[in-house]
């Protein structure tokens, strides 16, 4: 499990589960990225290997508090979203522009937890992620 809090980033990756040689399986990891990041410069992965090996499987990326842009989101299959009070009528992650959109087809979104004053309105609506429209 990898959790993150707060901070800026600048450039690099954030990844799960890594495996550096032969077909291994990168599977049943949990990213959670919590309040107060500036992650626009980071890619998060789920999972990643040199190899052939599974690097989807079980990965799951958890949104505790977190908002705002990352530079590529990729090999996650459960995502699991608490809406924090900043949310209002937004998008919870926005993907930078050319980078890796997640790829939602067969993906789980679970609301975990809805925190007061996050100004949602019985049918109102907002995004999970955008990427110069809307993907979730």
């Amino acid at each position: 499990m990898t959790s993150v809090n707060g901070g800026d980033y600048g450039l690099g990756h954030i990844i799960g589960g890594y495996v550096n040689s032969g077909a291994g399986n990168a599977t049943g990891n949990t990213v959670t990225l919590g309040g107060g990041l500036n992650l626009a410069g980071v890619a998060v992965y789920g999972g990643v290997s040199k190899g052939a090996g599974d690097v989807v499987t079980g990965n799951t990326l958890g949104l505790n508090g977190f908002s705002g842009a990352v530079n590529g989101l990729r090999n996650f299959r459960n995502y699991d979203i608490v809406v924090t009070s900043g949310i209002n009528g937004g998008s919870l992650v926005s993907i930078v522009d050319g980078a890796l959109a997640p790829d939602l087809a067969g993906a789980t979104i679970t609301i975990t937890a809805i925190q007061g004053g996050s100004n949602l309105t019985r049918g109102g609506e907002f995004g999970y992620f955008r990427q110069g429209r809307q993907c979730g």
